[in-house]
Parts: structure tokens; C-alpha cells; sequence
């Protein structure tokens, strides 16, 4: 219980940061709104993650565990086709300077959207895992 109250947590908390990051993402309606995201995306963790990762096995191996991230944009798509306050769209990313690195200001579309914030939502969910990670 305790785990599962904890995934629920982080999810909410990764959705949340991920809808301030990108303009790509919003959800209509306030805080229970993020709060029944988090509960769906959790519950899609639970039950859809194992199956889409035994299915996937094959082209997980070959591309040495990049397909996952796939496998994270069909499990964000199905919240967002099940939840209607989720919306995820196309949007531009803002010119952006890192480490002395400048990446040009581009247009993201629906597909590449939905690769960017799904990567973000999981690479945020393990930092915050990694953090207070108990053993």
C-alpha cells in the first residue's frame, strides 16, 4: 500500500512538473484534476506497463531498452485518450542555451510531443525515486 500510495505521488508530482516544463501539456480544471491524472497514469503503470513490456520484449532487446520509451507513449497516450482534462499537442520549444550548448527554437509536432514529454515524465519520476529512494 505503501508503494502504490508512493507511485501515486510521484506520477502526480512528475505530471505536474512536466505541465510546467512544456507548453505541450495541460490539464483543465485545477488540482483534483491533477490529482485523477496521476491516479489514471498510475493505474496505467500497473496494469498496462508489464503487458506492453512482455509484448515489446523482442524490439527491447534489439534496441538495447530504448524502445521503452515508446512503450511510455502508448501508456501517455491511453491517459490521454481515457482522461479529457489531459490534453497533449503540438507546441514550439523555445530557443535555449545549456552549458554553452544553444539549441535553435523548433516546432514539435503531436508525435514528437508526446516522445518529449513522456521522456520527461519518466527521466522525472526516476530523479525523484532516485531522491528519496529508502533502503
Amino acid at each position: 500500500m505503501k508503494g502504490l500510495l508512493r507511485l501515486f505521488a510521484v506520477a502526480t508530482l512528475s505530471l505536474y512538473l512536466t505541465s510546467l516544463i512544456f507548453a505541450g501539456i495541460s490539464v483543465s480544471g485545477g488540482m483534483g484534476s491533477f490529482l485523477a491524472a496521476g491516479l489514471i497514469l498510475t493505474l496505467a503503470y500497473l496494469v498496462l506497463r508489464p503487458i506492453l513490456t512482455l509484448v515489446t520484449l523482442p524490439l527491447n532487446i534489439v534496441t538495447f531498452g530504448l524502445f521503452s520509451i515508446v512503450t511510455n507513449m502508448i501508456i501517455l497516450y491511453f491517459v490521454d485518450v481515457i482522461f479529457a482534462p489531459l490534453t497533449i499537442s503540438s507546441f514550439t520549444v523555445p530557443q535555449f542555451s545549456f552549458l554553452g550548448i544553444t539549441v535553435s527554437s523548433f516546432y514539435a509536432s503531436t508525435l514528437l510531443s508526446y516522445l518529449l514529454i513522456s521522456a520527461t515524465i519518466y527521466a522525472i519520476q526516476k530523479a525523484i525515486l532516485w531522491l528519496f529512494d529508502e533502503e
